[in-house]
């Protein structure tokens, strides 16, 4: 059964924005049980604060080695497998914010969380609505 869920992407760290224009596809550190084919919203940080790309999981086991040798990251894991995300698209600024996002109760997202029923309901609306205008 597809998942939803949200990572955090500290833009300190990492800057999605730029990588984003360089490629479709992102590796993240799999701390949960994300499978192949979840849906995943990528939440970003300060000084954004917002759900800004929405993707899904192309391959939930990248081991360490193959990012290191593929892939331009500072590792600072403690070995822990990695998961490709392929970006679906791009969120506009402002549609999904932390202040929105704390109205079904997450506070912070620092760890990957799994997706409230009632606020997937409002972004696959969101998504409806997305896909009507184009």
């Amino acid at each position: 059964m597809k998942e939803y869920w949200i990572i955090s992407c500290n833009v300190k760290y990492h800057d999605i924005f730029s990588h984003v224009k360089e490629t479709d596809e992102i590796v993240f550190k799999r701390r949960v049980s994300i499978q192949n084919d979840d849906v995943v919203y990528i939440y970003v940080s300060a000084p954004y604060q917002e759900i800004r790309f929405r993707c899904h999981v192309i391959d939930n086991s990248v081991d360490r080695e193959t990012v290191a040798e593929k892939y331009k990251y500072v590792l600072r894991s403690d070995g822990a497998n990695f998961m490709k995300l392929k970006i679906d698209y791009e969120i506009e600024h402002g549609k999904i914010p932390l202040d929105f996002i704390r109205t079904y109760g997450i506070q912070k997202i620092l760890t990957p969380i799994r997706m409230p029923k009632k606020l997937r309901e409002y972004i696959i609306e969101f998504e409806k609505e997305r896909i009507a205008q184009n």
